[in-house]
């Protein structure tokens, strides 16, 4: 499970005692203290705004830019709230969504260009059984130790590879691996940056309501 709000804001005004919270606590979700709720001073609407805005402007920029996807670099962005936020964590998400995306690739080349020749889907079932075993092994190793991250890369990968029809073995920016490495990549430092412009945001709310 993910942080809460304020420990998320937390690591944002890098307080020295504070610690990344535990991925494996629910979220606990303040409500505003009276008065505050709908002001910049409730963190939930400081991140609302924060999220929204930087939203907008990374589709613009993902459409514009063409071929990466704006819903992995989405995906990617949440795995770092999901990982906790901070720079530390930043690092974290995006270790853990690389190793799903090679994992997912390694999928796609078994069962786009090997035909072992099983009847059925038995061929793909064994793969993505394989692979998935493997990428949660994976979290033996400290920079792939967030499994949901780790998740995140191995579905978007998977499910890029098989919608948007880009071969595995195509050379150039649709790969999937290629593709959606990228996007994932884009995606966490916009959540770093939505977490701190919302700091920045809570700050003045208070500092405007004293």
């Amino acid at each position: 499970m993910g942080a809460g709000p304020d420990a998320l804001l937390a690591g944002v005004q890098s307080s020295p005692g504070w610690a990344p919270p535990d991925t494996t606590t629910s979220i606990n979700r303040k409500l505003p203290e009276n008065g505050s709720r709908g002001t910049f001073t409730d963190i939930i609407t400081a991140l609302a705004v924060s999220i929204g805005l930087l939203g907008a402007v990374a589709t613009y920029l993902f459409l514009t830019i063409g071929t990466i996807q704006i819903w992995i670099g989405f995906i990617g962005w949440a795995s770092f709230y999901h990982c906790g936020g901070g720079t530390d964590r930043l690092r974290k998400s995006i270790c853990a969504n690389l190793w799903g995306v090679v994992m997912a690739s390694i999928a796609l080349i078994l069962i786009t260009q090997v035909n072992p020749g099983l009847p059925g889907v038995f061929w793909p079932s064994i793969v993505v059984g394989v692979t998935a075993a493997i990428l949660v092994l994976g979290a033996g190793f400290e920079p792939f130790g967030v499994i949901p991250a780790t998740v995140y890369g191995y579905a978007s990968t998977a499910g890029y590879g098989l919608l948007a029809g880009a071969s595995i073995a195509a050379p150039g920016l649709a790969n999937p691996l290629i593709c959606v490495a990228i996007s994932l990549v884009v995606g966490g430092p916009l959540g770093i940056v939505s977490e701190r412009f919302a700091g920045m945001l809570k700050a003045g709310g208070a500092k405007a309501k004293a």
